[in-house]
């Protein structure tokens, strides 16, 4: 399989698009949590709000600087986004949790796909792997936030 500048540009808007989702759904869910001892969560959801946030502005830099014009940034607010969000009404923490689970999953595993297909372009591929890195390290922490 030959990977083409557009095989990484896709692999960049996905990343992108995937981030920036996290971000609003992180943010959305922050605010519906419930329960009496919420404080731990809260620092871990505004630790992962602030990767998918540091972490977009990253991914979109590095697309542009490959010379490809994305324009996610306005876009994936109204479209849907394949990941799967939370609800939006109240939520108790462990099925907060929970949710964000399997987003970061599904999230890490779009990351692998995308490093495979940036194997030659060695810059993105290591952007996305740091990134694989932080993700995968919030998703251990809401493991063991969801075994307390």
């Amino acid at each position: 399989m030959t990977v083409t500048k557009i095989d990484v540009a896709h692999a960049l808007d996905q990343t992108l698009s995937d981030l920036i989702t996290l971000d609003l759904v992180v943010r959305q869910a922050r605010g519906n949590l419930v329960g009496m001892r919420l404080h731990r969560s809260h620092l871990l959801l505004d630790q992962l709000a602030d990767v998918a946030r540091e972490s977009a502005k990253g991914i979109a830099a590095r697309s542009m600087t490959l010379g490809h014009k994305t324009d996610l940034w306005a876009d994936t607010a109204t479209r849907k986004n394949a990941l799967r969000s939370v609800d939006v009404k109240p939520l108790r923490e462990s099925d907060a949790i929970a949710a964000f689970e399997n987003l970061l999953e599904t999230i890490t595993t779009r990351l692998h796909v995308n490093i495979d297909v940036s194997a030659r372009d060695l810059v993105t591929q290591g952007l996305l792997i740091r990134l694989a890195d932080r993700i995968e390290n919030l998703a251990w922490m809401m493991h063991l936030r969801a075994a307390a």
